[in-house]
């Protein structure tokens, strides 16, 4: 029953965040040729060269086909599947919600295509927040919207000490360079900057918090179980330790696992899967040194 729910919450969260980050798209840049980067970015880039022959939708699908191609190698299956689907969905709604988008445009924000009556900075800022609460949406939901967020999954795979909002960072600022070159305006790349900085920003608080890493205590009569689930599942190194109840006086075995922020809610889904009454203390961890984070350069 639990699984059925989590599954429903997935999806509710891929369908509201795709729609949240398609409206964004229409509503705050498209009109002005922000490219917000990424799949997106790079679609509105290609869209603008080839004069709309193919809608930017469906130029984010056709972009996305390779990195799907290889992240069933890394990713399975299931999140593969599951990416695809919410590319779709987003990348539909990118066309289906244009014509809705401009239309409330032009009647509650006032902006007209082409001309100086909009505020295009308060149009970056809104625009990037809207645009990582959807792709974050969509990432915690255990799936991708393609482009640059999937991209930076691969990379942060192979760079866990780089969160995945600045993997996507990096990613995007070639794609804002590319769309100066196309669109002969660097004023709009700038804005494109900050549409960027406060997408990735945002993307990693919804993901998993505002620390880059997270301290785990776990306390459960089921430690074996959830020690194999972090270790192959999770990916992540566990140590074991020997405590004592102070009031019981009974050993108990603590489980101590550090783990990036993006993957703390996965962490509380496989304990709650496992033991649904263990005992979990999570603390931030500031500074962590050595494998699979940052190493102290000599």
């Amino acid at each position: 029953m639990k699984k059925k729910l989590q599954v429903i919450i997935d999806w509710v969260f891929v369908l509201t965040g795709s729609a949240i980050g398609a409206f964004s798209m229409n509503l705050f840049l498209i009109p002005y040729q922000i490219a917000p980067g990424g799949a997106s970015g790079l679609s509105l880039v290609i869209n603008h060269v080839i004069n709309g022959v193919i809608s930017t939708g469906i130029l984010i699908i056709i972009i996305n086909i390779p990195l799907f191609v290889i992240s069933f190698k890394t990713f399975g299956k299931k999140f593969v599947f599951k990416s695809i689907a919410a590319t779709l969905i987003f990348s539909t709604l990118v066309d289906v919600l244009k014509p809705a988008a401009e239309s409330l445009g032009q009647r509650w924000f006032l902006f007209q295509e082409g001309t100086g009556n909009t505020d295009l900075l308060l149009f970056a800022v809104y625009g990037g927040v809207m645009l990582g609460v959807g792709f974050g949406l969509v990432i915690r939901a255990g799936a991708s919207t393609g482009g640059s967020d999937l991209g930076a999954q691969l990379l942060n795979r192979v760079f866990p000490g780089i969160t995945t909002g600045t993997w996507m960072l990096f990613l995007d600022a070639i794609v804002v360079i590319l769309a100066a070159v196309a669109f002969k305006n660097v004023i709009y790349s700038l804005y494109s900057i900050i549409v960027i900085w406060i997408c990735s920003s945002v993307i990693d608080v919804i993901v998993g918090g505002i620390n880059h890493a997270k301290a785990v205590y776990i306390i459960s009569d089921e430690h074996e179980k959830i020690k194999e689930k972090i270790l192959f599942g999770l990916k992540r190194g566990v140590t074991t330790l020997v405590g004592r109840g102070a009031y019981s006086g009974a050993e108990k075995n603590v489980l101590l696992c550090v783990v990036q922020h993006s993957q703390v809610h996965e962490l509380k889904r496989i304990v709650s899967e496992v033991d649904n009454k263990a005992f979990i203390v999570l603390s931030d961890a500031k500074e962590v040194l050595g494998e699979g984070f940052r190493r102290e350069k000599q």
